[in-house]
């Protein structure tokens, strides 16, 4: 199921959708640490992930017209 979310997540990044990739991501990070712990590899991949997606979203915003 965490997979799944993530690749929901990888979709929505690549369709320009940032804001919609940080709410997978952040749902599935939370199952991870949960579940995993927060250093194991799948929590550090999906971190780095969401890292992305607010970097994109922070993108996003500013090429938006004020």
């Amino acid at each position: 199921v965490l997979e799944v979310m993530d690749l929901l997540a990888e979709n929505a990044l690549q369709a320009g959708q940032p804001k919609e990739a940080i709410v997978w991501l952040e749902q599935s990070l939370k199952a991870r640490e949960r579940t995993l712990g927060d250093s194991h590899d799948a929590s550090v991949l999906t971190m780095r992930k969401l890292k992305a997606a607010l970097a994109a979203a922070q993108r996003s915003s500013l090429a938006q017209p004020r």
